[in-house]
């Protein structure tokens, strides 16, 4: 009986001595003329479906490769860099499972750090980035955590541990044969400890005790910043974009509500500015419409330069022009990033449940939600009465359920 195969791409059969089939990667001659320097290569005799397709999946892949980096007008890599630690990184930056799940701003960092661990020397005399991918072992995934952790930079170190088992953990998927199989090596890695930094939250008083300071100096898109950042819990980033504006600020999508989008998680939550009690109008941020009030419409962005055009979400210097108007006002230290961690720790302390939390934070996930509300004294307090209120009624519970025996007791003496 006859087996029918299919044949991947660019691959043809040929019939041997034998009755034996023999199967042919072959290049088209269009990429042959324009570089691609393999002309063909023979992928097997006799194979099984499963067999032809993993055996023409490293020839299709590096001419997919190669034509990528032609069309993208860079310098082309050798292809026998297919396979190689290097060549998952650069391919990893420009898979739709990095550019869908990787903000614009943090893809940088990314590549930073490919290229850093790409070029750590083994003693092979190799770089890392000269490694095959199916060669990488648990064990040299240690070492390589270990050299860079050895720098001192531990936190550099860790991001860079994560980054490359994103990288295995995505492109597996797509590049199987390049693959060994098991598991990512990059999970056998024990982080070493390291003291984490806690950064700083401010205060509602001290929020607008700089919005109004930021008004007098004539800073009101700091004023605006400040806010925007502690009260409705937007990345200072995404406010320095310019993604918060006047039109979303009681307007006609919700003329008592504000609109505040979330880039990274591609979140948008519509706050309440007011609601109705009994017939009566109750504003529920008269602080910070007040401070909005005086803020002048230069653009259409709520933060911007007085052009009326954004700071930009890479761009430093709405940081830079909000620690300079602190400093003016002796307030050291006060962020727009202090002011978002202020308004997650109000959160806490408000004893809001995960949900209701979440839901003005625009979270999507308890652990990322949970790292951001600072152990302040308000919180520890509230624990410790809340604590002692059960310890009491407990007493009480104990109390009732002995007075029954006890006044038996009384009686029968």
């Amino acid at each position: 009986m006859t087996v029918r195969v299919e044949m991947p791409r660019y691959v043809t059969p040929k019939a041997l001595s034998g009755g034996r089939t023999g199967f042919y990667w072959t290049c088209p001659s269009a990429y042959r003329k324009e570089g691609f320097p393999i002309k063909a290569k023979p992928l097997g005799i006799n194979l099984s479906q499963r067999e032809l397709d993993e055996a023409a999946i490293p020839m299709n892949a590096m001419l997919d490769e190669w034509r990528r980096q032609r069309n993208a007008d860079q310098p082309l890599a050798p292809v026998s860099e297919y396979g190689t630690v290097a060549w998952l990184f650069r391919t990893y930056l420009r898979e739709d499972a990095f550019l869908e799940r990787v903000d614009a701003p943090n893809r940088a960092d990314y590549e930073r750090a490919f290229n850093r661990i790409g070029n750590l020397p083994m003693k092979s005399g190799k770089s890392f980035g000269e490694v095959a991918v199916s060669a990488v072992t648990v064990k040299m995934a240690i070492g390589i955590y270990g050299k860079l952790a050895d720098s001192g930079a531990l936190r550099g170190a860790e991001k860079a541990l994560t980054y490359c088992k994103a990288a295995w953990k995505r492109m597996k998927p797509i590049y199987p044969s390049v693959f060994p199989e098991g598991d990512n090596p990059w999970e056998g890695v024990t982080l070493r400890r390291r003291e984490k930094t806690v950064k700083t939250a401010v205060t509602r008083d001290e929020v607008y005790q700089f919005a109004r300071g930021a008004l007098k100096l004539g800073r009101p898109q700091c004023a605006a910043a400040a806010v925007i950042c502690f009260e409705w819990l937007m990345r200072p980033r995404n406010v320095s974009a310019g993604l918060i504006t006047w039109s979303d600020y009681r307007g006609s999508i919700d003329p008592q509500g504000i609109r505040v989008r979330h880039k990274k998680n591609r979140q948008t939550r519509i706050h309440p500015l007011e609601f109705d009690d009994a017939g009566t109008s109750v504003r529920l941020y008269a602080e910070a419409e007040e401070i909005l009030a005086q803020v002048p419409r230069w653009g259409l962005a709520i933060v911007c330069n007085p052009d009326g055009k954004p700071y930009g979400e890479n761009s430093s210097r709405l940081t830079q022009i909000v620690s300079q108007t602190a400093k003016k006002l002796g307030m050291d230290g006060f962020t727009m990033d202090a002011c978002r961690h202020g308004g997650m720790t109000e959160l806490e302390e408000s004893e809001l449940t995960d949900g209701q939390g979440r839901a003005l934070s625009a979270h999507q996930t308890r652990s990322s939600y949970a790292g951001y509300a600072k152990e302040t004294r308000e919180r520890m307090l509230t624990a410790t009465l809340r604590r002692r209120e059960a310890r009491l009624k407990l007493l009480e519970e104990d109390a009732e359920a002995h007075a029954p025996a006890a006044r038996s007791a009384m009686k029968n003496a």
